[in-house]
């Protein structure tokens, strides 16, 4: 029997947002807050339609995703950041009052590097993230930072899929989008 909502079937929506997008359709576990009755989706699972940016999800301390692609039989989602800085909001995110956990994890050092010398070719510097007189770099998990002008900031978990994952990304500048997964829903 399909789920209701106020009496009626809950449908799958699309978010009006950008025509150059392609269309999503959200359904059970997820919902369009102002679209959708909060019946039709599970809690955790509400999405919020921009007119520019199209489905976005709201992940605590992170703030807005933009959701690119969900698939509803390998209970996956894509999400990435709208103001394309995904690494600033990768030092925020933390999943563990969310439905959501990653499908893979591939870790990252992340570094706060004083002054304006030369850093090494292993560091990733993070463009979005620097200023004037200091740099943002990451690094692999195991390679070591021996620049004293460097302090650690926070070790990052970036949420990837698998097949990113046997890729063997190695710059956290180079992760463009986060892949989620979440157990199924009644």
């Amino acid at each position: 029997m399909p789920r209701t909502c106020n009496a009626e079937p809950c449908e799958a929506t699309v978010c009006n947002g950008n025509v150059s997008l392609v269309p999503i359709p959200i359904k059970f576990p997820f919902r369009i807050v102002g679209q959708q009755a909060k019946s039709c989706g599970s809690p955790g699972f509400d999405l919020y339609c921009d007119h520019k940016l199209g489905n976005l999800l709201r992940l605590p301390n992170a703030g807005n995703f933009t959701v690119d692609a969900i698939s509803y039989s390998l209970r996956e989602i894509k999400l990435s950041d709208p103001s394309n800085c995904l690494p600033q909001k990768l030092l925020s995110l933390n999943l563990t009052t969310t439905p959501f956990r990653g499908v893979r994890q591939k870790d990252f050092w992340v570094y706060n590097c004083s002054g304006v010398g030369d850093h090494s070719d292993l560091y990733d510097e993070i463009d979005c993230l620097g200023g004037s007189n200091y740099k943002i770099v990451s690094v692999p998990r195991g390679v070591n930072v021996t620049n004293t002008n460097c302090k650690l900031m926070k070790i990052v978990s970036v949420p990837t899929n698998y097949g990113l994952y046997k890729l063997n990304i190695t710059k956290l500048s180079n992760h463009s989008s986060i892949d989620l997964t979440w157990d199924k829903q009644t």
